[in-house]
């Protein structure tokens, strides 16, 4: 199912009733900690006005249903950021490139640029939520940062990091790593 958390993908009419559904568990446990996988479909839709983004009405959208989040948390709430999205099926595509022993750079592998208004959103959303921490999963994807062309690959090894579709092969799982570690002794430091 293509649905996100903090925003009803109007088109999928499944939507609406899984956001229900996990506002109802949150209401049901209000749990300690609260971590939420913001999968990047419609906050990842173009920005009406990138200047006044905090009139964005998906952005919008988001800090309402975020707000309900926060309330009913304890604590904190962990928000999973925006992975860059590379083409359909990119390692069928990219293996086939590698085979051919043919040049590959990942640039040629970048769906579109939409994963930067995901990016943009979230950042605000961690600045309009004090109790939220936006989780950087996507950082490590990035060679030139701020947020330049992600890396798919990597290019000593020619490891893929990405399945056929945006779940991690295990060199992606492997860059996340730091990344989690990090994040789960910051958690230990701050909360135990």
């Amino acid at each position: 199912m293509d649905c996100e958390v903090l925003v009803v993908d109007k088109k999928n009419k499944a939507c609406p009733e899984i956001v229900d559904t996990y506002l109802e568990q949150a209401t049901k446990f209000k749990p300690d900690f609260l971590f939420i996988v913001a999968r990047s479909f419609v906050i990842n839709e173009p920005i009406e006005d990138p200047i006044k983004i905090l009139d964005d009405q998906i952005l919008k959208e988001a800090v309402q249903r975020l707000k309900k989040y926060e309330e009913l948390t304890k604590y904190h709430v962990f928000i999973v950021g925006t992975i860059p999205a590379p083409i359909d099926y990119f390692l069928t595509k990219y293996t086939d490139k590698i085979d051919k022993k043919q040049n590959v750079t990942s640039s040629e592998f970048i769906k579109d640029k939409s994963y930067l208004n995901g990016i943009k959103r979230n950042l605000e959303l961690g600045k309009l939520c004090p109790k939220c921490t936006i989780l950087p999963f996507g950082d490590p994807f990035f060679v030139i940062k701020p947020y330049g062309n992600p890396q798919f690959f990597d290019p000593k090894t020619l490891l893929g990091y990405f399945f056929n579709g945006l779940h991690l092969t295990p060199a992606g799982q492997q860059l996340l790593k730091p990344v989690l570690e990090k994040q789960l002794r910051d958690f230990e430091k701050e909360y135990f």
